[in-house]
Parts: structure tokens; C-alpha cells; sequence
């Protein structure tokens, strides 16, 4: 993983994942960690920073005093409590040149069965949601869970649309949408992400519902989806609501959809066109 600084240009290597091919990649401002998809390994990874210098230069001690003070004031009370969003984001940029280490690892195994290939990640209000390009399924992860807590994933059923034929992407890039004016609803709420099927050429809304308690008796692990795919922790999978949102063909070319970007109040989308080498806004 590379931080860029869009100021000076200059290039910062933050970490190595031997042996796996990274993909996607969403830092959170509030937690100062990084949400990594890692496509054919079925992983994803949370890799939480902190400067690697005991004399940081002002802007990295600046960094460190806010990030504390955030901690303090979320529930759990301190840097080693679960923590929630506080108000207000910070940049990485903060940082300025200090250089980071990962002071914690986390590797989430999202899927169990293959085929899988974990394409893209976002971060909603309250949980991390990572697409699989493999497989008719998304899954999410709360995005805030305590020190020494490996959070579940959830697998959630996408519906026929997005299986996979051999040799085809299907569900690619994934952007959360803003939460809607009073905090929900159908309209964009917490668990609400766009997500682009590639080779079909459309963009998907996606309503994540709270999963279902397992049934009495069910044995943890034996629990299994629509799609047949075993789920962590043997919670039934939830089936998403999904609604499609089909796109013309732009300049003569169907869009072949990647990564997304939704602007803060929900109107625009900024998407990447795989193989015709173009950005599109819509």
C-alpha cells in the first residue's frame, strides 16, 4: 500500500502483504486505519497506523494528539475501548513525511468456499463492505470493534444478475452512499453502496439488511446462503435489496464499470471504465 502526497508528489510505501495481491483500498480518518481488499486470497485486511518516529515532526505530533483525544471522547473510553466515529475527519496528509508502522494486523476471512476474488472495499457509517467479483455476494464487516476482537463477516446474497459466467468480473467497484437526512431510510442510509457490475454494464443500489439471529439448535459453521456458500460464525445470509440502475452505452461503448466514487450529498458518481481507459461522471 502507497500513500501519495498530492502536494509534493511524493510517494510513501505504508506496508507489504506478502505473497497477496492487494485491490481495493478506503482509510478511515476516525480510526487512522486501512481497509485493504485482497482479491484471490478471499481476505480482506485492517491495518491501524501510527507514526514510526519517537520525535515526530509537529504535524505527525499534531496527528497523534488529536487521534488520542478522539479516542478518549468515543464510547469505550481511550485508545484501547471500542471506538466510534467521532465528529470531524482528518487527512493522512497530516501526517506530513513521517513515516507510519502498522502497529496492528488484522486479517478478516470473508469467504470460505471458492470461487472468490475480493475486488473493492468501502466504509458506510458502521460497517465495511467488500465486493467479490467471483461470486453473487458482498460482505460486510463492522467497521469498529475492540483491541483484541476479530470481527465477523456477513455474507449477503446478491441475486442471479451478479453470477458469474468463467472469464467474466462481475461485481467490481463499490461506493457508500450518504446518509439520508434524518439518519436512514431507503433513500441512502448507513448501509446503503452503489456497487458497478462490470460486464454488464449497469450500476446496482444495494440495501444491506441486519442479518438473522441463527435458529435454535443450529450448529455455528453449518449455516448456508441462497448461493450455497458457507457463512462465518453459521449466521444465515441475509439477501440484499438490490435495484438496478442501467446506464446507456457512452459514445458508442457500453461502460465497463470499476471503480466508483459518490460525491458527499449523493448526486454525482465518478466511475472508472475499465478497457476504454476513460472516466465517466454520471
Amino acid at each position: 500500500v502507497l500513500h501519495v502526497d498530492l502536494s509534493t508528489k511524493a510517494v510513501t510505501k505504508v506496508l507489504d502483504e506478502p505473497l497477496t495481491a492487494l485491490s481495493g483500498v478506503k482509510w478511515d480518518p476516525d480510526q487512522s486505519a486501512l481497509f485493504v481488499a485482497a482479491t484471490l486470497s478471499g481476505k480482506g485486511f485492517v491495518y491501524f497506523l501510527e507514526p514510526d518516529d519517537p520525535n515526530p515532526p509537529p504535524a505527525a505530533a499534531g496527528w497523534r494528539r488529536r487521534r488520542l483525544q478522539r479516542a478518549a471522547a468515543a464510547p469505550g473510553g481511550g485508545p484501547g475501548g471500542r471506538r466510534g466515529p467521532p465528529a470531524g475527519a482528518m487527512g493522512m496528509g497530516e501526517v506530513g513525511r513521517a513515516p507510519w508502522r502498522v502497529k496492528r494486523r488484522v486479517a478478516l476471512q470473508l469467504a470460505r468456499l471458492p470461487p472468490w476474488y475480493i475486488n473493492d472495499v468501502t466504509l458506510t457509517p458502521t460497517a465495511a463492505v467488500f465486493t467479490d467479483s467471483f461470486a453473487s455476494r458482498a460482505f460486510s464487516v463492522p467497521r469498529f470493534f475492540g483491541p483484541d476482537e476479530v470481527p465477523k463477516a456477513t455474507a449477503y446474497d446478491l441475486g442471479p444478475r451478479f453470477a458469474v459466467l468463467p472469464g467474466q468480473f462481475k461485481a467490481n467497484g463499490v461506493a457508500a452512499l450518504p446518509r439520508a437526512p434524518g439518519g436512514g431510510g431507503g433513500g441512502g442510509g448507513g448501509d446503503d453502496v452503489l456497487i458497478a457490475n462490470l460486464h454488464e454494464g449497469n450500476l446496482y443500489h444495494v440495501s444491506l439488511r441486519a442479518p438473522q439471529a441463527p435458529a435454535a439448535g443450529a450448529g455455528a459453521g453449518a449455516a448456508k446462503g441462497a448461493g450455497g456458500w458457507r457463512l462465518l460464525g453459521g449466521a444465515p445470509a441475509p439477501k440484499a435489496a438490490v435495484a438496478q440502475l442501467a446506464l446507456p452505452a457512452i459514445k458508442g461503448r457500453r461502460l465497463l464499470l470499476d471503480g466508483l466514487w459518490v460525491d458527499d450529498d449523493g448526486t454525482t458518481v465518478y466511475a472508472a471504465d475499465n478497457y476504454h481507459n476513460r472516466v465517466v461522471r454520471l
